[in-house]
């Protein structure tokens, strides 16, 4: 299923854990589980004039 709804919707789903949601098709109740990870890298830029 599509949709245009994001954070501003549901931000439960941001959230690490099991969240009830409702589906918009059917009316039914689902549970979603969401596991949130986060991953990031940094380098140092040659000549940036600090030293």
């Amino acid at each position: 299923m599509e949709t245009n709804l994001g954070y501003e919707d549901f931000p439960e789903i941001y959230e690490e854990g099991d969240h009830e949601l409702e589906c918009d098709e059917c009316g039914k109740p689902f549970i979603l589980n969401t596991s949130v990870s986060y991953s990031w890298e940094t380098e140092k830029k040659d000549g940036d004039g600090n030293g």
